[in-house]
């Protein structure tokens, strides 16, 4: 078997998250799926009400509500996060490609 290891880049979604607060109306909403060994949790730290309504051992859905992080003028706080480095099989690779 072919393993192939490859680099996880979660830059777009660390974008999205950290810039929730000046996208969403009040009172919004983020949903979010992924797959089970993205950190979204740990992105969600702004958010007073997050939870996992599904997750079926591959993928996770994840609903936050109740931003608390910075408002529409503050200066958003980034992140330096080294993309994560994980194994996966030839046959995991040729599907995900497709």
């Amino acid at each position: 078997m072919l393993i192939l290891v490859v680099d996880d880049d979660f830059r777009v979604l660390m974008d999205l998250v950290q810039g929730a607060g000046q996208r969403l109306r009040k009172g919004g909403e983020l949903w979010i799926v992924a797959q089970e060994h993205v950190p979204v949790g740990g992105l969600l730290a702004d958010f007073t009400d997050v939870s996992c309504p599904v997750d079926d051992g591959r993928f996770v859905v994840w609903h936050a509500a109740g931003w608390q992080g910075p408002a529409v003028d503050e200066e958003v706080e980034t992140y330096d996060v080294k993309p994560k480095r994980r194994k996966i099989s030839a046959t995991a690779a040729a599907a995900a490609e497709s």
